[in-house]
């Protein structure tokens, strides 16, 4: 295994914990109880279906978001203005050009609410200060839900 001078064990992922990490097909997704989804990001009402990604994680899912009429009546409306112009509105409105595939990370929920909130809301946070890495070195953060 490559070995980065002075990098603590701990960072480093060991052979059979990279297999462990690696993506699953979609034949063996942890089955959901409720496969649709259905929630308000802000102004546009997203419906998808969501599978599980990890047996050890099911409050993390993948959604496969299904396209509204609206939403390709905009995507095609923007893509006919100038670059700076459509730049800026997908800027300001993030929400009408999702990705076809998102992660969906849900708060746990077992007897350590407090404690679960409090980690989230620290993750949250973290997104917020790294926002000018969102989409090249982290992945993007589209907004948070209740």
């Amino acid at each position: 295994m490559y070995k980065i001078p002075g990098q603590p064990e701990h960072y480093r992922l060991s052979a059979t914990r990279l297999e462990g990490t690696k993506r699953q097909s979609p034949k063996t997704l942890v089955p959901v109880s409720n496969v649709n989804k259905h929630f308000w990001l802000r102004t546009r009402y997203v419906s998808a279906y969501a599978a599980g990604l990890f047996q050890l994680h099911p409050h993390v899912l993948e959604l496969h978001i299904c396209p509204s009429t609206v939403a390709s009546l905009i995507g095609s409306c923007v893509v006919r203005l100038p670059a700076f112009a459509a730049s800026w509105v997908q800027a300001v409105l993030p929400e009408w050009f999702l990705p076809s595939h998102v992660v969906l990370k849900k708060q746990k929920e077992d007897g350590e609410a407090m404690i679960n909130e409090e980690r989230f809301d620290t993750e949250v946070k973290a997104y917020g200060r790294l926002t000018p890495l969102q989409g090249v070195v982290i992945p993007t953060c589209y907004g948070r839900l209740r």
